[in-house]
């Protein structure tokens, strides 16, 4: 991903999806179409990506630092993030997070989940379509009870 970030944000546009193939070409080409397929870089998925990189929204998202805006945060911050979260890498996002606020942010890493905090393993965390768990009960819980905390102090 951080090879098509890179793409997105230098590339000219007319170049985007040869680059692109490149990309998964060689940092992918050891795997079988139909394991591109799953993880969203076959031909059609490749071109999607691109789209969606090439969004003025998505570039403005992956140029921003939180460094610049976390530490001013004043109100309570929860940050979580499953350990097979392949787009989001939760050990070092949560860490960060935690330094940037001084540890004020209450962070969670939950083992075992995806980005969409679905159960999953390593080798199938990026088939959102097919896990059938749409949240694991367990963030749902956390997230509501941390919400609750705050009305009761």
């Amino acid at each position: 991903m951080k090879d098509f970030f890179v793409i997105a944000d230098t590339a000219p546009e007319n170049r985007f999806i040869e680059l692109f193939k490149n990309t998964v070409r060689q940092k992918a080409g050891n795997l079988s179409k139909e394991q591109l397929s799953l993880c969203g870089l076959d031909g059609s998925g490749i071109f999607v990506l691109a789209k969606q990189l090439q969004n003025p929204w998505m570039k403005a998202f992956l140029q921003l630092d939180p460094k610049d805006y976390l530490p001013k945060i004043s109100c309570r911050i929860l940050a979580v993030g499953g350990s097979h979260d392949i787009q989001v890498p939760a050990r070092e996002n949560l860490a960060r997070i935690s330094e940037l606020t001084n540890g004020r942010a209450t962070v969670r890493n939950f083992e075992g989940l995806n980005h969409l905090f679905q159960h999953c393993t390593p080798d199938n965390s990026l088939n959102y379509r097919i896990i059938e768990e749409t949240t694991s009960p367990e963030v749902m819980k956390f997230v509501a009870d941390w919400i609750l905390e705050k009305q009761t102090k």
